[in-house]
């Protein structure tokens, strides 16, 4: 199975390289075939088109001498012999000096009618005409007009010199372009339109490839082969190349057949080996089965005795081959296994005495464990205390803003009904002023300042009530993230465009938390955003959130002046502030938002560089029992 297996593999292997191979010769005779059209026409057009350049610029000189003009034109047509015909145009597009060939073949052809030229007509320019059929005989020769400007001595276009040139001797070499046994080259123009093709039909018939054969000549121009239907119905791998003196396209095809036939013969071939091969497996198999299969067989069942214990087993093959001496090795195992056993026993007894040493060892560390969890406690204790006086002693400045909000509050109400009576003896740009200034500005500082004084009296009876009780439960509850953080940013309004800071706030997930402790740590975490701001610019906050498996992420990204490497440790130590600020402090803002973040059972992190900016990440369970749990 394995052989035939093998061989219908390397079937598969020699096909592809077969077919491989076949495509890149297809590619080799089209690369060549097309490389050698673009170079006749790009040799041969170029040429006519650098006579016709210097042609234009002879015609400068004897724009006003008729028969110096055809003097010149004659020249032109001794030395380039596709040139039929050549007229030279006034700026109004009349003939002035007209010259053609005469041979037999064009003896019926008319004189060359002029056509408008362009008026951007520029030095150095070309401008080619669509290719002409006309009749001559029997035949239908084809013509191409080229446009070159005469430029007078001021630099500007004074007239044009305009050419027929007969295309015939080049779609000869062209059709004659071998592609393998029955390929060939035509062309076709930007549009589509058949210009030369072995089978004059296609070119008298005003042929579109588009619609001919669904296919037009720049995407036969893409890169690699195509297989179409050409324009005879007949299937054909092809390609096409862009011409670089015009914008037109040499296709060159090939019959499928052609191209496909020898891969297909060749994977013939291979079928017959690997029919071969099958035999051959299959006649391996059967003697496999006889001589190796049943014996293996036996030799596994023994094996599976002695893996069930039963050590007194003995395999019995009696060939003189491989298995045979493999069945003695298995015998062989048996019996030391069974002493080895016996050796186990011993070590058992040993093993059981140095469990006794580790259980030992075991008291002792827990001694330990309990030892460092005292002291873990005692310092958590004074934590608490210190927190306690730190939060009693905020609340004396507390109450007395509350006290003198009121004061200024009672002062501007009795101070309005005292500008309204003075109001008609003050001039209106000062009664405006003072009016906007008690009714708008000195309302809204008030208002700023008895919600930050509503904040900061929130922030104490928390800091309190952590401080009070350091184990008991939180208060739970399903949040809206999205409405909590809007919330908290209008109470922070006033600071946050006292810094021009900018604020977005992205999706959050829902999250079952303790609503103050939520609050107070992404204000800190914004708050601290806006203090540590870059004096260079202003500040840009990002606030989002994640769910990541069973836990929630919030993110509180900024552009500040950020935290150096060495100063990681230092930050969520409480009455640290690392750096220079832009606002008054304790430092305790870090530290207290980690203990809340670790009493839900989570974690927060920092990232930040220098001079780029620093990002928080707070990571909480999402359900409750997950932080009971942790």
């Amino acid at each position: 199975m394995l052989l035939g297996a093998s061989a219908m593999l390397s079937f598969i292997l020699l096909l592809l390289l077969a077919l491989r191979i076949a495509e890149q010769d297809v590619r080799d005779r089209m690369k060549t075939a097309g490389a050698r059209a673009t170079i006749v026409l790009d040799q041969e057009l170029g040429a006519i088109q650098d006579d016709l350049r210097a042609t234009g610029d002879a015609m400068a000189a004897v724009l006003d001498q008729p028969t110096h003009a055809r003097q010149v034109f004659r020249r032109a047509l001794l030395r380039q012999s596709s040139i039929f015909e050549l007229a030279l145009l006034d700026p109004e597009g009349q003939v002035t000096v007209q010259r053609h060939r005469v041979f037999d073949r064009y003896r019926d052809q008319n004189l060359l009618a002029p056509r408008p030229w362009p008026e951007d007509l520029s030095a150095g320019e070309i401008v080619t005409g669509p290719v002409e059929f006309e009749a001559v005989g029997e035949i239908e020769i084809p013509f191409l007009r080229f446009t070159v400007p005469v430029i007078g001595e001021a630099e500007e276009v004074v007239g044009a010199l305009q050419a027929r040139v007969d295309l015939s001797s080049l779609w000869s070499t062209i059709t004659a372009i071998p592609v393998g046994s029955r390929g060939h080259v035509y062309l076709s123009d930007a549009g589509d339109r058949v210009l030369v093709h072995q089978d004059l039909r296609w070119v008298r018939g005003d042929t579109r490839l588009a619609s001919a054969i669904g296919r037009s000549a720049k995407d036969l121009a893409q890169p690699g082969l195509h297989l179409y239907r050409s324009l005879d119905g007949a299937w054909v791998v092809g390609t096409g190349v862009a011409l670089e003196e015009l914008p037109w396209y040499a296709l060159i095809e090939e019959p499928a057949v052609d191209s496909l036939v020898p891969p297909l013969l060749q994977a013939a071939l291979l079928a017959v080996l690997v029919l071969a091969l099958g035999w051959l497996s299959l006649s391996i198999l059967r003697f496999t089965q006889r001589r190796l299969a049943d014996p293996l067989a036996q030799l596994r069942a023994g094996v599976e005795r002695i893996g069930r214990g039963d050590l007194a087993h003995r395999i019995r093959i009696d060939s003189q081959d491989e298995l045979g001496a493999l069945a003695a090795e298995f015998n062989a195992m048996a019996a030391e296994l069974q002493a080895t056993i016996d050796d186990l026993q011993q070590r058992v007894a040993e093993l059981r005495s140095a469990q006794g040493e580790l259980r030992e060892a075991r008291d002792n560390l827990e001694r330990g464990v309990e030892e460092r969890t005292a002291d873990l406690q005692a310092a958590t204790q004074e934590m608490k205390a210190l927190l306690y006086m730190v939060s009693h002693d905020l609340r004396a400045p507390l109450i007395n803003l509350q006290g003198f909000a009121g004061e200024l509050r009672a002062a501007l109400n009795d101070i309005r009904p005292a500008l309204e009576a003075a109001s008609p003896h003050l001039d209106p740009e000062t009664r405006t002023h003072l009016s906007r200034t008690l009714d708008e500005d000195a309302l809204d500082s008030l208002g700023f300042i008895e919600t930050s004084v509503l904040r900061l009296n929130d922030f104490t009876h928390a800091l309190l009530r952590l401080s009070r009780a350091g184990h008991q439960e939180l208060s739970l509850e399903e949040l809206d993230l999205q409405r909590l953080v809007h919330q908290l940013l209008d109470t922070m309004a006033y600071q946050i465009e006292q810094c021009d800071a900018q604020v977005e706030v992205g999706d959050l997930p829902p999250l079952v938390a303790d609503r103050m402790a939520m609050e107070q740590v992404l204000g800190n975490l914004v708050g601290n955003a806006l203090n540590y701001r870059a004096p260079e610019r202003p500040p840009e906050i990002l606030i989002q959130g994640e769910c990541s498996g069973n836990e929630v992420q919030l993110r509180v990204k900024d552009n500040g002046r950020g935290i150096a490497e060495e100063d990681f440790d230092k930050i969520f130590a409480p009455f640290r502030r690392i750096g220079h600020v832009d606002s008054e402090g304790e430092g305790v803002g870090l530290a207290y938002a980690q203990t809340l973040v670790r009493r839900h059972g989570g974690r927060i992190r920092c990232f930040s560089t220098v001079d780029v900016g620093s990002e928080f990440v707070v990571t909480i369970p999402r359900m409750p029992e997950d932080r009971m749990a942790s």
